[in-house]
């Protein structure tokens, strides 16, 4: 398909923000290419992704700051939560959405306690981040769970 007869890409640089609304192209777009398409495009690659670059924070910052090893459980159980997610499990991107959703809730809330305003926008943005990946590689295989045409091997 030349370049001109290709169809405009929708602008979807606010997705995140309001990450329960998917876009039907991206979507469309994600089932269409989804063997093909590379780790950082798809939506269960960039799950993975932002798991391994939260736990990789993570990690630095305990070791930088306040030596919490508890830190240690935390960015293991998300790091397998992303790769569960990247191969395909719909229970761990629930329980990823579930438990991000507690910890960033945790987190504003212990900084309102302590008194020390540091960023909530910054822990608002993060959780948008990783709910609306999470969210899309969700309706992702749910939408090949239901259509028969594009996952055939699981209705055989």
């Amino acid at each position: 398909m030349s370049e001109a007869a290709k169809p405009a890409r929708k602008n979807r640089s606010g997705n995140w923000i309001f990450w329960w609304m998917v876009d039907p192209t991206e979507l469309q777009e994600q089932l269409e290419h989804y063997d093909t398409l590379k780790i950082n495009r798809s939506a269960r690659g960039i799950c993975l992704l932002l798991f391994v670059g939260s736990a990789i924070l993570t990690v630095a910052l305990t070791e930088l700051i306040n030596h919490d090893r508890l830190a240690y459980i935390d960015a293991t159980c998300f790091l397998a939560l992303g790769v569960f997610i990247f191969f395909r499990q719909r229970w761990a991107m629930l329980l990823g959405m579930a438990l991000w959703t507690l910890e960033k809730v945790t987190q504003l809330v212990l900084m309102v306690q302590s008194g020390h305003y540091a960023n909530p926008i910054g822990i608002v943005i993060f959780w948008s981040i990783f709910m609306h990946a999470m969210y899309l590689a969700f309706r992702v295989e749910q939408a090949r769970r239901t259509s028969p045409q594009l996952n055939p091997s699981i209705f055989d």
